[in-house]
């Protein structure tokens, strides 16, 4: 007995060792059980006594052999069907307490049981419990719960906490919005209390067919859309018409009349009409309507919509040969259901359309409108209004600016809509008068939850032409002419301020300047270009050009040059006007001393053949010169026969020059009787000037050689005055010196 219970203590520590392997193969394979529909855990008493007869020709372990591969049949194990075997005796038995996915291998375990042993039923709940918890996501959990004696390994205790755990696994999965299943098959009385204490839990449908047959019916449903339409397009609500069907395989028919109801868990969804199948052959089929909440996250036109639908039946029914069990699987099943035609797809064009003249909104500001008609049109493959907006927003891309009459807005039908097209135009593109390229952005402002757009933006590009121009007749006269002054003596150039009087027959933009185009003759025009400030003002200008001679009569042609178009204005330029004038005086350069001109130049010689030295400045006479009028004015002086010399260098005026003469004539020698006059002329001409401005400055002189009489005469007066001045000065010297000296 001791060595029985030492290899009873090993077999058991052997199964806690490898359960875990066993679980963690489980985990690996099945995931945990989250893609489990139904797990059917089948717990059999494989003790001696189920060798015994149970009133049939077969024994007790070979009619829960027969009935659970009938159950097997209807419904095989796969990956998310899988079934657990937990044969039991005086404990679980190794080699067949594991996960079957395969009908086949499970057929084959099942065929190995032999019957031998005690009963330890709570060995058997204990196993069945650590699976169903490790395979706890599963949807559907059915106990199987096989045997023919009372607990007599161990006391009773602990079996009825084997239930109290049942009944926690229970209520955890029904928390969760899981079912649950215990079926009972027993022979005689055994484990009635269990089975009492079973059915006081709300948690879990327990089905106790005693010694009776126990038939398991698997019915299998199956949904055929029929008709899928919008109930309400807004809230996404639509109608869902379907053929449900139940059928029970391996069944010819059904012994019994069934009522199986169909529910959805979608919020939102509800019946219309009948929401249930009644079944009583081995197929049944009928339509019934119900209203679903779509999510149009999930609609694709390459995709089906999977809407999950729940069927429940009665867990039992009672027959005239005992027990049948309904089993339908799954529980739960996804249906197909088509959304190409409820969420179509659709491709929108736009297109942009002149629907009036455009125009200057701000002339000023060269902002325009172009009033525009804009066209959407939907194209759909699918034929199907909807109720549902679709609301569009437009904005011009660029400087151009968008505006509307109304929202946008598109049910699928064509829509037409006003808009403004407002946009500042550059001056390069007023003057080069070309269609300007726009472009307008179209996107949606929500996305529709009934329809599939193609393209949510979209972009016009559209050719405008500018505004008609606006314009303006400009006039010119001349008011005054000032006083002609020289410019520039070398260069013969005279400058002359005009006063013109300028109207604006229309509009004119800010800051309008204009500018002059002059004749050939003016090289340059002071006071332009002009800054327009009113329609009708007066200009002041100064014109500076060349003239053939001074005081001639002068002719210079002016021409208006206006302004570019601008703010939609193009200005017409008025005929050319003449500015008449007498080109100032010439002026003549003339020689100076300290304060006056002269007029006449006379000086004595003593020697004929000694040069006479004279100086003065050179000055402008006549006409005002302005400063820089004569800068580059270069004057040179000749002296006339009779006199000789080369005269002075060039010099500018004012400035001071010297010049020497001597006479040349030898008839003009000396004479000691009679004074020798000589005279000539130092003529000043202008080295540089231009022709008829600066004329030419004539000087007389004279010089006056004294006679030889007048020189000894002269000189013989000096000696004595010499003379004279000596004896005084010796007189009083003497006269000093000898006050100074007394006797001795």
């Amino acid at each position: 007995m001791a060595s029985y219970e030492r290899l009873n203590l090993i077999f058991c520590l052997a199964a806690i060792l490898i359960l875990p392997t066993q679980a963690n193969q489980v985990a690996s394979t099945l995931s945990g059980g989250q893609d489990v529909e139904l797990l059917r855990i089948v717990v059999l008493d494989v003790s001696s006594s189920m060798s015994q007869a149970d009133g049939t020709a077969s024994n007790r372990l070979d009619t829960a052999r027969k009935e659970m591969r009938q159950a097997l049949m209807q419904l095989p194990v796969s990956r998310k069907t899988p079934a657990i075997l937990v044969p039991f005796n005086n404990r679980v038995c190794d080699g067949f307490d594991r996960i079957y996915t395969d009908p086949k291998e499970l057929n084959d375990a099942i065929a190995k049981l032999e019957p031998d042993g005690q009963t330890n039923i709570a060995a058997g709940l204990s196993r069945s419990i650590e699976w169903a918890n490790r395979l706890s996501p599963a949807r559907h959990l059915v106990v199987y719960l096989y045997s023919d004696g009372e607990h007599n390994v161990g006391s009773m205790a602990t079996v009825l906490e084997q239930e109290d755990k049942l009944d926690e696994l229970f209520g955890l999965r029904a928390s969760k919005g899981l079912s649950q299943t215990v079926v009972v098959k027993r022979w005689g009385g055994v484990i009635g209390s269990l089975v009492a204490r079973l059915k006081k839990n709300p948690n879990v449908a327990v089905i106790d067919a005693g010694q009776l047959e126990l038939r398991t019916i698997t019915l299998v449903p199956s949904v055929k859309m029929r008709d899928v339409r919008w109930h309400d397009a807004a809230s996404c609500l639509a109608r869902i018409q379907m053929d449900v069907t139940m059928a029970s395989p391996g069944t010819s028919a059904l012994p019994f009349r069934a009522n199986v109801a169909v529910s959805c868990p979608l919020v939102g969804s509800r019946w219309l009409g009948k929401s249930s199948v009644t079944v009583s052959r081995t197929t049944q089929t009928e339509t019934i309507s119900i209203l679903v909440r779509l999510d149009p996250q999930k609609f694709s036109p390459t995709q089906r919509y999977a809407i999950p639908l729940q069927f429940r039946g009665p867990s039992q029914v009672r027959t005239d040969k005992g027990v049948a069990f309904i089993v339908i699987a799954p529980q739960q099943i996804s249906c197909d259901l088509p959304t190409g035609h409820l969420r179509p797809q659709l491709t929108v064009s736009a297109e942009l359309r002149e629907r009036g003249s455009p125009h200057w909104e701000d002339l000023q500001k060269r902002i325009a409108i172009w009033p525009m008609r804009l066209h959407l049109e939907t194209q759909s493959k699918t034929p199907i209004s909807w109720s549902e907006q679709i609301r569009w927003d437009i904005r011009g891309l660029g400087e151009a600016e968008v505006s509307t009459d109304r929202p946008i807005l598109l049910r699928g039908q064509s829509v037409d809509v006003n808009v403004n097209v407002t946009m500042k135009v550059s001056l390069h593109q007023i003057m080069q008068n070309k269609p300007i390229a726009v472009q307008v952005e179209l996107r949606t402002v929500g996305v529709p939850k009934t329809v599939s757009l193609s393209s949510m933006r979209i972009l016009l590009a559209v050719q405008i032409k500018l505004p008609a121009m606006r314009s303006t007749h400009i006039k010119q006269k001349v008011s005054h002419i000032g006083t002609p002054q020289w410019a520039d003596l070398t260069a013969g150039l005279v400058t002359v301020p005009v006063k013109l009087d300028i109207q604006f027959e229309g509009m004119i933009a800010p800051k309008t300047v204009l500018g002059l185009v002059p004749c050939n003759n003016v090289v340059n025009v002071g006071g332009v270009p002009v800054t327009v400030r009113s329609g009708r003002q007066t200009v002041r200008i100064t014109l500076t050009g060349k003239v053939n001679s001074a005081g001639a009569a002068v002719r210079w042609p002016l021409q208006l040059k206006p302004p570019p178009p601008s703010y939609g204005i193009r200005y017409i330029a008025p005929p050319p006007v003449e500015v008449l004038f007498t080109a100032p005086g010439p002026v003549q350069a003339v020689l100076c001393n300290d304060s006056e001109v002269l007029t006449h130049y006379e000086c004595r010689g003593n020697k004929p053949d000694q040069p006479i030295l004279g100086h003065a400045c050179v000055k402008l006479a006549g006409p005002p010169v302005p400063d820089g009028a004569a800068e580059n004015l270069r004057i040179t002086g000749l002296l006339q026969d009779p006199m000789g010399g080369n005269g002075f260098s060039a010099v500018g005026p004012g400035q001071w020059t010297s010049w020497s003469m001597k006479p040349s004539d030898p008839s003009s020698s000396v004479k000691w009787w009679r004074d020798t006059v000589v005279k000539g002329s130092l003529v000043t001409l202008p080295e540089n000037a231009a022709p008829g401005v600066v004329l030419q400055s004539v000087l007389p002189m004279t010089i006056t050689y004294e006679a030889i009489y007048k020189k000894i005469v002269f000189y013989l007066a000096v000696g004595l005055v010499a003379v004279l001045v000596g004896a005084i000065l010796f007189w009083m010297l003497k006269t000093v010196l000898g006050g100074t000296s007394g006797p001795d």
